[in-house]
């Protein structure tokens, strides 16, 4: 028996169950930033940092790492407005987001009907009382009729997910390999452009050749390695010039001959 969800993922275009982890170019490239995640096998949180001064949009005392669940062709217009790969670039991670919850990740609030913020550091803190801490992480500001600044990011459909999750083995590392629970390791790679997927299958196969996936520093997953080398070999590589070009909407409606495996 299948659900009202279900049933209307079968119908709706805007509906998907991949969520995008999308790389940006701050300090190295898209590119590089999303050859790196291939190769350590890790998504690392961080602040989400955004505007002229870098300010942290991540409130609380954890880190996170972020998601979006915009579908295939509403994410290609999104990167395509912004035109800014220090913000946003046609490169990252599909990751199913069943995977994504059950690892700990959940949607962002959107706003609160109060809410009071103070300065700790370098952090912002919400007081306890308008939202615990613990689920701080998941705020996102929502002043849409803020007429000098309006602020509006519920286009991106955001997820978090929390570095001191359990899944994280006390590493605050989202192991995108490791099986555990009801984590099922659905991930796939995509590129901007179909010229990329060349350049990427070589260098991947480089780096398998070389022995250096999954290496992220310290062994806090023992045999991780092994674990990210089965996962890449299983990988697809889509490119997100075919999926315009194609009019392909949500990565569960791409076609198997427009995937190319990432380590051919």
């Amino acid at each position: 028996m299948t659900s009202i969800y279900q049933d209307l993922l079968q119908s709706r275009r805007d509906l998907t169950q991949w969520l995008i982890h999308f790389t940006r170019g701050e300090g190295l490239d898209a590119q590089d930033v999303l050859y790196h995640i291939l190769m350590e096998g890790v998504l690392r949180p961080g602040w989400a940092t955004r505007g002229e001064w870098d300010e942290s949009t991540v409130y609380g005392e954890i880190e996170a790492v972020c998601f979006s669940e915009q579908p295939v062709d509403a994410f290609i217009e999104y990167v395509n407005k912004r035109q800014n790969h220090k913000y946003v670039a046609g490169y990252g991670l599909f990751l199913h987001r069943n995977d994504v919850h059950a690892a700990g990740g959940l949607p962002v609030i959107y706003g609160l009907g109060s809410c009071h913020v103070e300065t700790r550091g370098d952090r912002r803190l919400i007081k306890a009382d308008d939202l615990p801490l613990n689920e701080q992480y998941r705020y996102i500001v929502f002043s849409p009729n803020n007429i000098e600044h309006p602020i509006d990011w519920t286009h991106e459909r955001e997820w978090r997910w929390p570095a001191n999750s359990l899944f994280a083995n006390g590493s605050k590392l989202f192991f995108i390999g490791l099986p555990q629970n009801q984590y099922k390791c659905r991930v796939h790679a995509f590129v901007e452009h179909d010229a990329d997927i060349k350049t990427f299958q070589t260098r991947i196969k480089g780096m398998m050749e070389r022995d250096e996936v999954g290496k992220v520093g310290r062994p806090m997953v023992e045999d991780y390695d092994q674990y990210w080398k089965a996962k890449l070999l299983k990988m697809h590589l889509v490119s997100l010039e075919t999926a315009k070009r194609e009019g392909i909407s949500r990565f569960e409606d791409w076609p198997d001959k427009f995937k190319s495996p990432l380590i051919p």
